[in-house]
């Protein structure tokens, strides 16, 4: 009971710890974590149960003085059993008596079917993805102390010894007598030292150091840097594993392990008196460990526990990759299959981070179409008892794929999606509006640089004994540069043309006349490049929208968001379509999509429809912010700058402008957010207009001009 109780408790130290705070003694470190979409700086607290040091690879951190941690760093500790219903959004608790269900973002907790609010009204939180919940209500649940040492901005968690009542109210006698007898003999051996018998380092599936002792010892932890390593000094334990002449010359015991982030283990006698045991574990600096004492075995036990914390997509050196972070992704697996295409990436010896146990990336990307990751249950090709995160790329539809290649860099698995990195050119963008290029040469030489007039090609002669391209071309297609080609022009040189965006300045950083590589800076000068604009074309798939006459609503709203597309990236805007084709979109996705990419700006474009067939002109509907404190957007003047723009470009009846509070995607988006209803369907007149390209291009070119207006007049 006591080990289960000490797992509960961790385990919801994970979540928020409901503790005010005094002043602190000592300067705080601060990190910077994701919580409700937003990126918020938090300071860090340390965390003790029962006076044994509690890490993690992410800290505890203080949120309004209260203590969050997250769920990993406490399951590590306990043995409890935990369940998360990621449907229900709920994490569940099980003791021997109780079961606990804490819903996140709700201040409402469930304890054997009675609901009890959580102190503060704090609720569980997700933040980087891990659950959070209120500590104070889980140790008033279970039965811990809380403390709070502020000199080392340490949170206390102690465990309160209980003795059970049996049914007639009377204390269990053979609890009582256990208890007494196992007090008898931890009196027999006080004052006796503990004698280290054996260490060893287990070889199959996660690393372990496994000490034997002769019972089990108090110890001191601490970690050290420049290397990283994890210091253990058993107190009052004689190191008998090699003798006492051992002791007496003061030898060091070095075992090399080079395994799951552990690269050597030290063993030594560190005092005599008392007696002082010290085990020093050479390690990554990013494991993550626990420690218990297996009484079984009368083993102390560190061990390490490797998990997959992150998965994303990126653009590195103008190809796909897609890269897998966690505490050591050395040791995988690949595999290649097909109907449908499919690439297979197995990290052994490792778990998922996250409590449900699987999550899938929309990509969309050249190479990858989806991302699936998942706990595996290992098949006939492994091992029963082997640990796998499973990695799943869903390519899309290609006659043919470039090799993939992979490595390690950086500590993380960069999967090459588009073949080898080139060796002979790097291209790196620094946000949207610069970059830079390098071509590496063999020799310091001369290059030509030429740009015609207002040209939007830069001409480049290299001699071919200095660079040894792997591309003929390269298609880039950001925001400053279409493409590189290259030429063979003659017997030696070489000629690299680098086709640029509108508005693209360049400068050569590098010495033309004595450089072994060129290199260029490149930065464009539209005013607009930083701006990044949502396109929602409204309904879809399943849900055609308003289809009184002809016209489907769907249809028509895709081709306009199709069209503003367009336009919007030759103003130089940054865009983002919620669908491009005839798909059906859940309304919080679309929402949950722009918060994610941290839009500035979301347009929901739909058709009208009305009883009333001569009903007709233009609407916009917006959240009504300026009613709500919390709510900084100003969607009203948006709302009316469409409603202004649109109605005078489009020579339309101004028929009304509609705060609504329960419309999903106005609500849930972060940003300026309008909802545009472009004209009636029900109207034949206007319909007959709506199925024109001529009217639909006007009306894309009136949503421009919106947008445009709006964020001018912004700025004045």
């Amino acid at each position: 009971m006591l080990k289960r109780v000490l797992m509960i408790i961790l385990i919801f130290c994970i979540f928020t710890l409901s503790i005010t705070y005094g002043s602190p003694a000592t300067t705080m470190k601060t990190v910077t974590m994701t919580m409700d979409g937003k990126n918020i700086s938090f300071n860090t607290v340390n965390l003790k149960l029962n006076n044994q040091l509690i890490e993690s690879d992410v800290p505890p951190v203080l949120l309004n003085d209260r203590t969050l941690v997250p769920l990993r760093a406490i399951i590590e500790n306990i043995d409890a059993e935990i369940d998360w219903d990621g449907e229900k959004r709920e994490v569940i608790v099980n003791t021997d008596d109780k079961e606990i269900v804490l819903k996140i973002d709700s201040d409402i907790a469930n304890v054997n079917g009675v609901e009890k609010s959580l102190p503060d009204g704090v609720p569980a939180k997700l933040i980087n993805s891990r659950t959070m919940v209120p500590i104070r209500f889980v140790a008033e649940e279970i039965g811990m102390e809380i403390e709070w040492e502020a000199a080392t901005w340490t949170v206390l968690l102690t465990e309160v010894a209980t003795t059970s009542p049996d049914s007639s109210g009377n204390e269990n006698t053979e609890e009582v007598e256990e208890n007494t007898n196992e007090q008898e003999e931890a009196n027999d051996i006080e004052g006796k030292e503990v004698e280290l018998e054996n260490v060893y380092v287990t070889k199959k599936g996660l690393p372990e150091v496994r000490i034997k002792l002769s019972q089990e010892a108090d110890y001191d932890e601490i970690k050290l840097i420049q290397p990283t390593r994890l210091v253990f000094d058993l107190k009052d334990t004689k190191l008998t594993l090699l003798g006492d002449h051992f002791i007496e010359k003061q030898n060091m015991l070095t075992i090399p392990v080079n395994k799951g982030g552990i690269k050597e283990l030290r063993l030594a006698q560190f005092n005599k008196d008392p007696y002082v045991t010290r085990v020093v574990l050479e390690v990554e600096n990013n494991v993550t460990h626990r420690v218990y004492f297996d009484k079984e075995t009368s083993e102390m036990v560190i061990s390490f526990v490797n998990y997959v914390t992150e998965i994303n997509t990126e653009i590195y050196n103008t190809k796909e990759i897609v890269v897998i972070e966690g505490n050591n992704v050395e040791n995988y697996n690949v595999m290649r299959l097909s109907n449908p295409e499919r690439l297979v990436v197995d990290i052994m010896d490792a778990y998922i981070d996250t409590p449900d146990g699987h999550y899938s990336i929309k990509v969309d990307g050249r190479v990858a179409k989806n991302i699936r990751v998942s706990q595996f249950v290992p098949d006939d090709f492994y091992e029963p008892d082997d640990k796998i995160v499973r990695v799943v790329i869903d390519l899309q539809d290609k006659e043919e794929y470039e090799d993939f290649d992979f490595e390690i860099k950086d500590k993380c698995l960069w999967v090459h999606l588009e073949g080898k990195p080139y060796q002979s050119m790097t291209y790196e963008a620094k946000g949207f509006t610069n970059s830079t290029i390098t071509f590496k040469g063999t020799n310091v030489t001369r290059y030509t640089v030429n740009r015609n007039g207002n040209s939007d090609t830069l001409d480049i002669i290299v001699p071919k004994n200095n660079i040894k391209p792997e591309y003929s071309s390269i298609e880039i297609n950001d925001y400053l540069i279409k493409n590189i080609t290259v030429t063979d022009i003659s017997k030696s040189n070489y000629l690299f043309q680098i086709e640029l965006h509108e508005d693209v300045e360049h400068l050569v950083a590098s010495t033309q006349k004595e450089s072994k590589n060129l290199v260029i800076n490149l930065k464009n000068t539209n005013k607009y490049k930083e701006l990044l604009v949502v396109i929602d074309p409204g309904h879809g798939g399943q849900d055609p929208g308003a289809c009184p006459n002809i016209l489907k609503e769907s249809d028509v709203v895709l081709d306009i968001s199709q069209r503003l597309n367009k336009l919007l990236t030759e103003e130089g805007f940054r865009t983002y379509m919620t669908r491009d084709t005839d798909v059906k979109v859940d309304l919080r996705e679309r929402a949950a999509v722009a918060n994610q990419l941290a839009a500035d700006l979301f347009v929901s474009i739909h058709a009208n429809s009305a009883p009333n067939p001569d009903a007709d002109g233009i609407e916009n509907l917006y959240y009504p912010s300026e009613e709500f404190a919390e709510d900084n957007r100003d969607n009203k003047r948006l709302a009316e700058t469409f409603q202004k723009t649109m109605v005078k470009m489009l020579d339309a009846t101004n028929r009304r402008l509609l705060p609504k509070e329960k419309i999903v995607v106005l609500r849930e988006t972060k940003m300026p957010s309008v909802l545009t209803e472009v004209g009636f369907l029900s109207n034949k007149q206007e319909e007959a207009k709506l199925a024109t390209e001529e009217y639909r291009q006007k009306v894309a070119e009136a949503l421009l001009e919106s947008i445009i207006i709006y964020f001018e007049e912004g700025k004045k």
